[in-house]
């Protein structure tokens, strides 16, 4: 049996303003409980990243107690 290295990604190279986008969507899905991130695009470039936060009811435990 033989064993191959799997083969290496190539590195990810961000510019500044990719830096900069991709930190604020990781503090926006950080930041939710529950709800949804968009990231709108235009012409390859992100434009708006909008975050919108949810409350959930969990119906069917208060029914069970």
């Amino acid at each position: 049996m033989s064993l191959t290295k799997p083969a290496s990604k190539p590195e990810l190279v961000l510019d500044d303003a990719e830096q900069a986008w991709t930190r604020v969507v990781v503090e926006k899905v950080r930041a939710l409980r529950y709800g949804n991130v968009q990231i709108k695009v235009h012409e390859s470039q992100v434009v708006l990243i909008e975050a919108t936060e949810q409350t959930r009811f969990d119906l069917a435990s208060k029914e069970r107690r």
